[in-house]
Order: structure tokens, then C-alpha cells, then sequence
């Protein structure tokens, strides 16, 4: 592989979401899964990136998002990644369920001398486990 060329990358993450300020402030604590295909061959990296992320309401069913987040690999050979995201959430009942496009921005924290541009679409399910 030379300079400039593209990777492709798979993303899977499992994230459990944790409300500190009613529509305005969270964090989440995901298990990712990154799997790499690159010259013919497939690498799959795990990591912890736990986030914090700030809600702004636009209407009843819809926000903005926009979040840091610090990425810790468990493999040696993947540095660490200082994150950015920025999102909307759209839905007809955000209190249970939505869809959330996102656009993000990563980096090495040791160096600042690259970034990552990503993006996608997550759903998210409220299982509400804390029923009464």
C-alpha cells in the first residue's frame, strides 16, 4: 500500500448509552470492531471508546449531536484515536427508538499529524431496563 491509497473498513460497534442530563448530555461505553481489507487480506481490531456527547433538540422528534470520544485499542500495532462526531437524530417516537447519520473526524492524540474522515448510520433501540 502507498500514501494515499484507500482502505476499506468495516465498523461494528455494541454501545451501551447512559443518560447524565435529560436530552442534553450522555455518555456511552462501546466495544467496537473494525475489520480491515486491505491487499487481499482481512484484520479485525477491538477497542473500547468511551464518549461523551451533547444534545441540542430541534424539534420533538429530531436533534443534533455532537460528541468526543477516546479509543483504546486492544491490539499493539493500532495507536489510540482521539474522536470527533457530529449527528442528527430522526425518528417518530425518539423515546423508543431512532436513526442517527453521523459524520466524525479521528485522530492520533500523540501526534495531531493525520485525520480520518468517517461516516454512518446507526439505530438505536431503547430496551428500557429500568421499567417500573
Amino acid at each position: 500500500m502507498t500514501e494515499g491509497d484507500l482502505i476499506r473498513v468495516n465498523f461494528y460497534s455494541v454501545s451501551p448509552k447512559f443518560m447524565i442530563i435529560k436530552d442534553r448530555m450522555a455518555i456511552k461505553l462501546p466495544f467496537n470492531f473494525y475489520q480491515f481489507h486491505e491487499e487481499g487480506q482481512n484484520e479485525l481490531v477491538t477497542s473500547m471508546a468511551p464518549a461523551v456527547l451533547f444534545s441540542w433538540p430541534i424539534s420533538q422528534n429530531s436533534d443534533f449531536t455532537s460528541g468526543i470520544q477516546y479509543q483504546h485499542s486492544f491490539q499493539e500495532d493500532y495507536a489510540d484515536q482521539l474522536g470527533f462526531s457530529f449527528g442528527f437524530r430522526l425518528s417518530k417516537d425518539v423515546d423508543i427508538w431512532s436513526v442517527r447519520p453521523e459524520l466524525g473526524l479521528q485522530t492520533e492524540p500523540s501526534s495531531f499529524s493525520f485525520f480520518y474522515f468517517n461516516y454512518g448510520v446507526a439505530f438505536f433501540y431503547n430496551f428500557n431496563l429500568n421499567k417500573n
